[in-house]
């Protein structure tokens, strides 16, 4: 039995899909190393604290939740979260007695994080993998708007070295991979391996029939969704007078209040239902009431090599999806034949399209359906991609 160390930001109560990745890797010793619950509302769970449940068992897995400052609800409390996290891992990994024969570090940000990881499989020898779901520095940059030349190029010799030093690095994205090579990465180590889809025994059965077209957005409502083109596209419908238009978001983030506000701001409220966060067993009843899933981005480049795990998540359960997003979002829509996309941001360009699927017959919506249920049984297949994932972490590429 192969002793596994995995290294990550967040794991269950959280809801990431690294939790089912450790709940698949039945055959093996798992361990895993993050931080006390937190995310997305910025404070500890009930049950959570710096002296309760440090250690934890969550299944097969044994879990050592490591001492951070809370994430808040601002960007101070934000980046203290982080470098928390960053040292408290890192003492982790460079004084633990632990030991393991493969180290995983599955992070969403900051990429610093990966140097506990890191750390811990050079002093084991240990086979060491990245899942790379957040290209750096690139999302740095673009979350502080960094574009001095000199900065940038700091940054990015100091992401190479990070990545120089992994084993194998597996990417969400296609996109993410021009990138690395970009950067110095050598190829022979980068691999593609998408986000899975939520476990799905059978497509969910739509009412399409409604006059009002529904959408639904699900996750969290952060800057980087670029909700905002939501607002721009209901003033658009308002002054079109197509008031057949419903927007239900479902979930809670650091943004929804500011998106609140600006839809009751403009007049808009009566396009928009805030459901908050839910059971995530709820969500495949919520969806079977909406006509499409929405998925969107901020207009940035990093953004255009993103795929979202929402768009898997979409697929599994059979809803059409409506996207405002450039580059990888539009891509596998396209390929999968499941949903339309807008340009990223273009409010006017989201009301015009919402417009022109009002007219769409439920025979073609069960299509989009069907297309997208089958294209997530064949590509976003969760055991496929954890025993994928074990391949990548023990073999290489």
């Amino acid at each position: 039995m192969a002793r596994i160390k995995v290294f990550t930001n967040h794991y269950y109560p959280e809801n990431f899909r690294i939790n089912e990745l450790v709940e698949g890797m039945t055959d093996d010793d798992v361990d895993v190393i993050c931080q006390i619950p937190n995310y997305p509302k910025g404070q500890f769970f009930d049950g959570y604290s710096l002296t309760k449940r440090r250690k934890d068992k969550v299944g097969h897995a044994n879990v050592k939740r490591l001492a951070v400052i809370p994430r808040g609800n601002n960007s101070i409390m934000l980046i203290l979260n982080y470098l928390s996290y960053i040292v408290s891992s890192f003492f982790y990994g460079v004084f633990t007695k632990d030991k393991a024969d493969y180290v995983l570090v599955y992070i969403t940000s900051p990429i610093f994080v990966a140097w506990s990881g890191l750390r811990f499989a050079e002093r084991n020898k240990a086979r060491s993998t990245l899942y790379l779901l957040d290209l750096w520095p690139d999302s740095l940059e673009t979350m502080l708007g960094i574009k001095n030349q000199f900065i940038i190029k700091r940054l990015e010799a100091m992401c190479l070295r990070i990545y120089d030093r992994f084993d194998t690095i597996a990417v969400s994205s296609m996109g993410f991979i021009k990138a690395l090579e970009d950067y110095g990465v050598d190829s022979n180590k980068i691999v593609y391996l998408p986000q899975h889809a939520d476990k799905n025994d059978e497509k969910l059965r739509f009412d399409f029939k409604s006059e009002v077209l529904k959408i639904v957005f699900t996750g969290n409502i952060g800057e980087a969704q670029g909700l905002d083109v939501l607002v721009d596209a209901a003033s658009a419908l308002s002054k079109q007078n197509n008031e057949s238009v419903l927007f239900e978001i479902v979930g809670d983030g650091r943004y929804r209040k500011t998106l609140e506000q600006k839809i009751s701001d403009q007049g808009l409220s009566h396009y928009f239902k805030f459901k908050g966060q839910v059971d995530k067993k709820e969500i495949p009843s919520i969806l079977s009431n909406n006509h499409f899933g929405f998925v969107s981005l901020a207009d940035e480049e990093i953004f255009s090599k993103t795929l979202p795990a929402k768009v898997q998540s979409y697929m599994t359960y059979g809803i059409p999806i409506l996207a405002s997003a450039n580059g990888e979002i539009p891509y596998i829509l396209d390929k999968a034949k499941c949903g339309f996309a807008s340009p990223a941001q273009d409010g006017l360009a989201l009301a015009n399209l919402i417009t022109e699927l009002q007219g769409l017959s439920v025979e073609k919506l069960e299509e989009l359906s069907q297309n997208g249920y089958n294209y997530s049984v064949e590509h976003f297949n969760q055991d496929k991609l954890t025993k994928q994932l074990l391949q990548i972490m023990k073999e290489g590429k």
